[in-house]
């Protein structure tokens, strides 16, 4: 990914569909203002180092919690409208949101949720500063969280 991001010094937008295979997404350069990360990105752990950034959009299916933003100090928009995917322990089965969100109760897996909840509060933590905010179902439903406190 380094490789390709410095032979692309005029890349403004960059859109990463089903990505995976790599831990650290660092985007140093002044000119890439625009980040779509859109699908699970497989099961990997994820660092997203992009101080030039202006806008963020991430959305589609996760089903591993460790992602992580480290710096997006530039933001001015973002979009979190991605969704979980819970993974039972007893049939080692998977439940989509956006296929059975009426059958899944928190009560099945909860660990998952609180680890969920708190990587949204540590995401809006993050993106205080931004001036345009879009959040998806599950991300809103944190926000009625105890341990939330959001500031702008």
């Amino acid at each position: 990914m380094v490789k390709l991001l410095s032979s692309c010094p005029a890349l403004e937008t960059l859109e990463l569909s089903c990505f995976q295979g790599f831990r650290r997404l660092e985007i140093t350069s002044p000119n890439l203002k625009r980040l779509v990360l859109d699908g699970g990105g497989g099961f990997d752990s994820l660092e997203i180092v992009a101080p030039h950034l202006q806008h963020l959009e991430i959305s589609g299916v996760r089903g591993y919690l460790k992602r992580r933003l480290v710096n997006v100090s530039s933001l001015v928009t973002a979009s979190l409208t991605f969704s979980i995917i819970c993974i039972t322990v007893d049939d080692e089965s998977y439940i989509g949101e956006e296929e059975k969100e009426d059958d899944v109760e928190e009560d099945n897996c909860p660990d998952y949720h609180q680890a969920f909840r708190n990587l949204v509060v540590d995401y809006l933590e993050k993106l205080s500063h931004v001036t345009q905010l879009k959040i998806g179902s599950w991300s809103f439903s944190c926000c009625n969280s105890k341990e939330f406190h959001f500031q702008n």
